[in-house]
């Protein structure tokens, strides 16, 4: 049996994934993430380009509990997307 490591202490967590329409929907938390504390995610075609070529897409703040969800809008032209926050 494979054991998935945890992340450290404080890494946001995606905790699901959604499909809706032409949106892709993620959320899921930050142990310690402060509600109203400002969070950024960030998307490349790429994803081994250097982070400071992945732009920021959106800006958001953190829920209750470092709670999060973000709606992303799928272009069906792009074969792949990937997604990263940053605090």
């Amino acid at each position: 049996m494979a054991t998935v490591p945890l992340p450290p202490s404080g890494t946001p967590m995606i905790t699901s994934t959604l499909v809706s329409g032409s949106n892709l929907i993620f959320a899921g938390t930050n142990s310690s993430g402060t509600a109203g504390d400002t969070y950024y995610v960030r998307a490349s075609t790429n994803i081994t380009a250097s982070v400071t070529n992945w732009p920021r897409i959106s800006t958001n703040t953190y829920g209750a509990g470092g709670a999060f969800s973000v709606t992303n809008p799928v272009n069906l032209g792009t074969p792949n997307n990937f997604y990263r926050l940053e605090q």
